[in-house]
């Protein structure tokens, strides 16, 4: 499935992509991006379902057990939504580096796989530095 989807985009990206982009760029567009769609579809959609299901079930419970108790907790919630997106937005500009140091990272480990033709044709191997 992995290799299908991969192939697929690299058709549909065209020969203009790769002559603006370089390949480090485009293995880690692969390695992250198509990955966290996967992990999208596979985990985090039926998490978010099976989550939303057990909130429901909890706060009817919570609601018809105290209902003094839901009053206090209520606004903890309303807390954690008012600075939870300020805390996931940190996150994110964080993944956003570390993608960033991954593109770097892939350029370098592909130009340094490159490099060992010309190291060999070269003889470098002999020389005495």
């Amino acid at each position: 499935m992995y290799s299908t989807l991969s192939f697929n985009i690299y058709a549909k990206l065209g020969f203009a992509y790769y002559e603006q982009h370089p390949v480090g760029q485009t293995l880690s567009f692969l390695n992250t991006e198509v990955g966290a769609l996967q992990s999208l579809y596979r985990q985090h959609l039926p998490w978010l379902i099976q989550d939303l299901v057990f909130s429901i079930i909890s706060v009817t419970l919570m609601v018809s057990a105290s209902p003094q108790l839901s009053i206090i907790v209520v606004p903890c919630f309303l807390l954690y939504y008012i600075f939870g997106p300020t805390l996931e937005r940190k996150a994110s500009i964080s993944g956003k580096e570390m993608a960033d140091q991954r593109v770097a990272a892939n350029q370098k480990v592909y130009e340094s796989a490159s490099a060992i033709t010309e190291l060999r044709a070269f003889s470098a191997t002999l020389w005495d530095l």
